[in-house]
Parts: structure tokens; sequence; C-alpha cells
């Protein structure tokens, strides 16, 4: 079994503003299993403190003749086991209901709306942080496409992202999260 192993700096790691208006760095990481046969694909959240994801699928969609092996979340992230390939299907999917202020992506600055993904799922996204508590972010989309020589992902509210400024609650009060400082298609930061 092996996995690809990613090693980061301290600069990457998030820096919280304020309660009502909090930054995290999501660390978005793509990593090829050969075991079975089937890609192993994570997602992180990363913070100064602890973080926890918790995400409910509804449903997925799979380019056709890939194989989907499930989805898992522990702790700081979301594991699809999936295989890649693109398709434009997957793509309609994902974009289907969303405004391009919806939606955003990893190290791609070219597009608004993905063309082509090999995969993508749609739940519900809350994100526990250790020093604030829980932010209630509802239905949240996340499908992986290509981009280039790397594989990337996009990430979708339908409520709004406009600015990558996500609409969330905190313990029952409305707050905003931030997505910001990509430096390639391993990193996100979100206030």
């Amino acid at each position: 079994r092996h996995k690809t192993h990613y090693n980061f700096t301290r600069a990457q790691t998030l820096r919280i503003m304020v309660p009502s208006f909090c930054t995290l760095l999501f660390v978005v990481l793509s990593a090829v299993i050969v075991n079975g046969g089937v890609d192993e694909n994570y997602f992180y959240l990363k913070s100064n403190g602890s973080v926890t994801i918790y995400f409910s699928m509804a449903s997925h969609d799979i380019t056709s003749g890939e194989t989907w092996d499930g989805l898992t979340v522990s702790g700081d992230h979301i594991l699809i086991k999936a295989n890649r390939k693109n398709s434009g299907q997957v793509a309609a999917y994902f974009v289907n209901g969303l405004n391009p202020a919806d939606m955003f992506t990893t190290n791609d600055i070219v597009d608004v709306e993905p063309q082509d993904l090999n995969f993508a799922v749609i739940g519900n996204l809350s994100i526990r942080l250790e020093a604030y508590g829980l932010y209630d972010c509802g239905s949240f989309r996340l499908a992986q496409g290509h981009y280039t020589a790397h594989n990337n992902w996009w990430l979708a509210f339908p409520s709004g992202a406009t600015n990558k400024v996500v609409a969330c609650t905190n313990n029952g009060t409305k707050a905003k999260l931030q997505f910001h400082g990509v430096q390639d298609d391993t990193e996100y930061v979100l206030p």
C-alpha cells in the first residue's frame, strides 16, 4: 500500500480573525493508492486548533464506467474512494442549479465553472473549530477535476459563495467563512 505524502509549512496555518468571521485553511490532497485499483482522494481542513468535519452525503455522481467505493469522514478530512476520469456528465451534475458565484476551485484561474469532473458529491457540511464551536454551512458540493498536470477540487455552496465568502451559522448566530490564499492545487483558506 503506497500513499503520496505531502509536507505543509507553518505559513499554511490558519489564522482566526474573529469568531463571527473566521479563517480556515483547506488543504486538499489527492493520493493514488494502488491497493485494489481504486484511488483514495483526500480533502483536508486544517486550523490552528483541532477541526472536525461533519458531512452527510445525499448523492454522488462519477464518470460512467469508473469505480465508486464510497466516502468516509474522519476528523479533519473527507476520503473519497473513486477512480478518476473526467466527463461533462459529472460537471453537469455538479453545476445543476448553481450560479458561477456559488462555486470556486483550487488552482484554476480560467474557468468560472467546471467543464469536466471525475466525481462529485452533494450533501450538508458542518465544521467544528476547537476555539469557536460548530459552523453549520448547509448544502455543500465537492468535486474533483483536472487542471493542467494536477487534479483540482471544486467547492460549491448553493446558498452562495460570493467572492469565496460563505454564509454559515456559528452556534446559532450568523457567521461567515471565506476561502482565500491558494498557492497551488493543495491549499485553500476559508474565513
